[in-house]
């Protein structure tokens, strides 16, 4: 069960995201993390796998080797969520939290406008094509792969 599935317009399964609270995770756990998903079945070889921190937003592309491999993109989560934090720190939020927290920010994505010039800090989602992968589609919680 991923925390949260993002298909895209045609119904596929697009995105998937899992949120951890844990500050300061090196990049090898990220990886390791990623990898165990993929071999118990849990990630989809033709999504986008996201591994949301308080500190980092990690992103796999599709058709990434399995293999323990760093993150395709690893962001700030400050820079990716400053439009939603005001007095507010990631690494104080609880998982539950940080899994609200991004499931606002998610949905808030797939019906967005962003570009280049209006968000430059989400460049990422745009190079990575993920953006116009999941635009317009729907976010599921707690759902079943």
């Amino acid at each position: 069960m991923a925390d949260m599935v993002v298909r895209s317009p045609s119904g596929a399964i697009a995105l998937i995201v899992e949120v951890k609270a844990r500050p300061q995770a090196t990049d090898k756990w990220a990886a390791t993390l990623r990898r165990n998903f993929s071999a118990h079945g849990m990630i989809s070889d033709s999504a986008y796998f996201l591994l949301a921190l308080p500190d980092f937003f990690n992103l796999w592309k599709p058709g990434t080797s399995i293999e323990v491999v760093h993150a395709d993109y690893k962001v700030s989560a400050n820079d990716a969520l400053k439009d939603y934090l005001q007095d507010i720190s990631l690494k104080d939020l609880s998982t539950s939290s940080l899994e609200l927290l991004l499931g606002v920010w998610v949905s808030n994505l797939l019906e967005s406008k962003i570009t280049l010039e209006s968000e430059p800090e989400l460049s990422w989602l745009i190079d990575s094509g993920l953006y116009e992968y999941i635009k317009g589609g729907s976010i599921h919680a707690q759902a079943p792969l």
